[in-house]
């Protein structure tokens, strides 16, 4: 059953009216009809109810189908009008046609009627629809936070249709905007007119979409920036009908990013400054360690000069008292010059003025020289001293001088906290996979608490135990050790229980990485990630590192291995070439001049970028609960020096690939 249809018919005969109404119902339609034929009358039945169709007469003594037209147009309603005539002029029907009649008939031949009729409301229909998608997106459009604006396919400089966003967001009203042309031109920041009026110009030479930002002036004389978007649409044969854009008002982020770039900017210029007051507080420092050094040894040298000439009786023979007086002067001399050379030692190596004198040196020539240098002390004492070491461990890349100084300030410890009759040695291992060897200072003396093995390495430490108290000391001398061993790339472990003893072991690289034939050698072991140094986009990073012989052979390495390497050598400098290269992944020593590791870890993963960032801690003291507070303090994962360059590259590895 087809649906009841509404029909208004402009029609002066009666007859005529009832012979349409029966055509529509043998179509099969139900039909509620009215007829009018005049204005007035036509404009009541309008008002009155809502029509599907109005089908009018073409001429009628008091109206006609063009008067009836133009009333339905008054009403702005929107409603299928076809004329049905007599006869008619095809001249006159195609000028009905172009005034807006949708369909002409002629009222002897209906047979028309009902498909006329059935595609007209289909028509309706389509309209309708459109006009409630336009309506929605209208409604839609004017409620974006951002201005929505159409200009014609040949001119994107001009502006058809700007929605209401204009006026809240500048200040301008539409009508403002469309009633001149150039409008938006003249708004414009004269400092980006230019570019702005050459990319438009390429957009509508090219067909192609427009993306820029720019500034606008505001009826206020406000600065807005916008981000603003055109594209050109086009039907369904591919022809241009007209370009759209939207322009997105984007000045709190050009005041958030003007803000960062002050702030870098401003970072940068304390970073600066507080670069050149270190630099010169190292300056002050060397000075003084320089006038400290002349103007302590200089007394000492008269002190320890005259000693031992009065010990030599130069100035006349002594009697017992005096020979013991004179001995603990040279003894107390001797002390403190010792505790001098540690003072400056200590001072050089923090401030980075230590440089290493690595040569390939004779392992078993320097335990066994360390050993003679303690022999005396241990005989005293009626200690056992014995050597170890492995076979094939023979020779290493060292700093020879300062090996010994570290084997000796270990081995003088031993001797100091190992009882009268008690045993100490030294026992030399190697690694061959791991590529390094490790040089153990055992004793079976007093021991140290897990209390205290967390201050053994803080420079004046003393512990509190009666040998200690007895034995003098600096405090100085497993501080020297730890540095020492940092400078080489190793690492310093200890284990110790009360009363049963202690093992010292220092792990130092068995590599050459200072050799100038290290690349050819490092080749050789095909230590290489699947990474050619030559490719794009190779991976980042960033190596945070104060020691320049252990920064060397890490980038060396590193580099050869395929990866993009970055370095700094400490943190507050570290953090900021983070922020500005975005590495893949860093390496960060965890004993650091000023900021420590640790905190500097903590600080990039309380900065979001950073959060999920791999970070490798490296450390050169392996004591117990190291690897728990690196990786509290938000490290990835940890690694003790001597570092393994095989070890490393696969932890790197891993950590890119998670």
């Amino acid at each position: 059953m087809k649906p009841l249809l509404h029909i208004l018919i402009v029609e002066d005969w009666v007859d005529d009216a009832e012979l349409i109404a029966q055509e529509i119902r043998r179509g099969g339609y139900e039909v509620d009809w009215e007829r009018v034929e005049t204005k007035s009358g036509m404009q009541a039945a309008l008002a009155r109810q809502k029509w599907d169709i109005i089908l009018s007469d073409y001429s009628m003594p008091q109206f006609s189908a063009l008067s009836a037209l133009a009333t339905l147009k008054d009403s702005g309603l929107d409603i299928p009008f076809i004329v049905i005539s007599g006869t008619i002029g095809e001249e006159t029907a195609v000028a009905a046609l172009k005034g807006g009649v949708h369909d002409f008939l002629v009222k002897d031949k209906l047979a028309r009627l009902i498909p006329a009729i059935e595609r007209e409301l289909r028509d309706a229909e389509a309209r309708r629809s459109q006009r409630e998608a336009e309506t929605k997106y209208q409604l839609l459009v004017e409620r974006l936070p951002m201005i929505v604006y159409l200009s014609p396919v040949d001119n994107m400089r001009h502006t058809t249709y700007v929605s209401p966003q204009i006026q809240t967001i500048l200040g301008y009203s539409p009508e403002e905007w469309l009633a001149d042309p150039n409008f938006w031109q003249t708004r414009l920041h004269p400092n980006d007119r230019e570019g702005v009026i050459h990319t438009v110009e390429e957009s509508e030479r090219t067909g192609e979409p427009s993306s820029m930002e720019y500034r606008m002036l505001a009826r206020d004389g406000k600065v807005v920036w916008f981000h603003d978007q055109a594209v050109l649409l086009r039907d369904d044969k591919g022809q241009p009908l007209y370009w759209q854009g939207i322009k997105v008002d984007v000045t709190t982020r050009k005041q958030a990013e003007a803000e960062i770039l002050s702030l870098n900017a401003e970072l940068e210029r304390r970073v600066q400054e507080r670069t050149t007051e270190l630099e010169r507080a190292l300056r002050t420092k060397d000075e003084f360690l320089a006038s400290m050094s002349h103007e302590l040894r200089t007394p000492l040298n008269a002190i320890l000069g005259l000693s031992e000439s009065l010990a030599e009786h130069v100035a006349g023979p002594l009697n017992e008292k005096q020979q013991r007086y004179v001995k603990t002067i040279s003894e107390s001399g001797n002390h403190l010059l010792s505790l001098i050379n540690d003072i400056l030692d200590l001072a050089r190596i923090e401030s980075g003025q230590v440089v290493l004198n690595i040569s390939e040196v004779d392992l078993r020539q320097v335990c066994q020289a360390s050993l003679r240098m303690i022999n005396q002390m241990a005989h005293k004492k009626e200690q056992e001293v014995s050597l170890e070491i492995e076979d094939g461990v023979d020779f290493i890349w060292v700093d020879e001088r300062r090996l010994k100084q570290i084997l000796v300030n270990l081995l003088s410890n031993a001797v100091k906290f190992t009882p009268t009759g008690g045993r100490l040695g030294l026992k030399v291992q190697g690694d061959l996979n791991e590529k390094r060897v490790m040089l153990t200072v055992w004793d079976n003396g007093i021991g140290i608490s897990e209390n205290d093995l967390a201050r053994l390495f803080k420079p004046f430490v003393q512990l509190n135990s009666g040998l200690s108290r007895e034995a003098s000391g600096t405090g100085l001398g497993l501080a020297l050790v730890a540095q020492m061993v940092r400078l080489h790339g190793g690492s310093v472990d200890v284990k110790s229980q009360i009363n049963e003893g202690s093992r010292f072991t220092v792990t130092l690289p068995w590599e050459p990485a200072m050799a100038t034939d290290a690349e050819l050698r490092m080749k050789s072991t095909g230590k290489f990630r699947a990474i050619r140094p030559e490719a794009k986009d190779r991976p980042i990073i960033l190596l945070i590192e104060d020691t320049k012989e252990a920064t060397a052979m890490v980038t060396d390495y590193l580099q050869m291995a395929g990866y993009q390497v970055l370095t700094a050598r400490e943190a507050m400098t570290g953090m900021e070439l983070a922020k500005r290269a975005r590495p893949d992944l860093i390496l960060m020593d965890i004993q650091l001049p000023g900021m420590d590791g640790l905190e500097a870890i903590r600080r990039l993963r309380a900065d979001p970028e950073f959060r999920t960032l791999p970070i490798i801690a490296l450390t050169a003291l392996a004591m117990p609960g190291d690897r728990e507070r690196c990786l509290a303090a938000g490290a990835t994962d940890y690694v003790t020096k001597p570092i393994s360059l095989k070890r490393l590259a696969a932890m790197i590895d891993e950590n890119l690939l998670m």
